[in-house]
């Protein structure tokens, strides 16, 4: 085709492209439409992940307002009766002793002699008269100890003597005697016995020759007692 003819042919296209005679009627507008939803699937049967972590905890809310109502009043119902006393296991005790020269007592061959303890070292209960007697306020099982230091006149004699802790002057609740000894004698004597209240405790000494009883610090001579922790009547 010569390119007269072909410049030709795109004259004629064009001028029937704006032609309105060749141009159709324009069509309504498609309305849309939706396609129907398919089946829904069945549920997955997997096995179900780990829980995840707790949050922490929030915080606190403010404390609601204290109550303003009138307070009830009192039960009038009787009071329960006193129960017993506890016991003190330190409410009788007692510990005293000679201290020195000034408190030496003097003995004869043969005397029955009542020792004196004039240095109270305490006394809970108040049972000792700060001479020579313990009398406990309640009957109770107590031990009972006594030492002394005897010094004879002549040290080289050969002597015997007793020690012993008598109940109310008569009843002798634990004794020691010594014999065929010669210079100073260091006794002691000691007993877990059952007293009433108002009995009468004393330590007395016995020997066959003259001569002192004794104390100081390193060798005392002594008298004490103390009330166990027991309940049980006394037998």
């Amino acid at each position: 085709m010569s390119e007269e003819n072909e410049f030709d042919s795109h004259e004629i296209l064009n001028g029937a492209a704006l032609d309105p005679s060749l141009i159709g009627p324009t069509l309504p507008p498609t309305p849309p439409f939706t396609l129907p939803s398919g089946p829904t699937g069945a549920t997955g049967i997997g096995v179900t992940g780990v829980t995840g972590p707790t949050g922490p905890t929030g915080l606190t809310g403010t404390t609601g307002p204290t109550g303003i109502g009138s307070t009830g009043p009192t039960g009038i119902g009787a009071t329960g009766p006193t129960g017993p006393t506890g016991l003190n296991i330190i409410e009788s005790a007692f510990r005293a002793f000679k201290q020195g020269a000034e408190e030496e007592q003097q003995y004869t061959a043969g005397d029955v002699l009542v020792l004196i303890f004039s240095n109270e070292q305490f006394d809970f209960g108040n049972e000792f008269d700060n001479v020579s007697t313990f009398t406990p306020n309640q009957d109770g099982v107590y031990s009972i100890t006594t030492g002394i230091r005897f010094i004879p006149n002549d040290l080289i004699d050969i002597y015997g003597f007793s020690l012993n802790i008598n109940l109310n002057n008569a009843e002798t609740i634990v004794s020691t005697t010594q014999v065929n000894i010669f210079g100073t004698a260091l006794a002691n004597v000691s007993a877990i016995y059952g007293l009433k209240a108002g009995d009468s405790v004393r330590v007395r000494f016995r020997a066959t020759t003259d001569g002192v009883i004794f104390g100081n610090p390193f060798t005392p001579t002594f008298f004490a007692a103390a009330r166990l922790p027991f309940v049980s009547p006394i037998p």
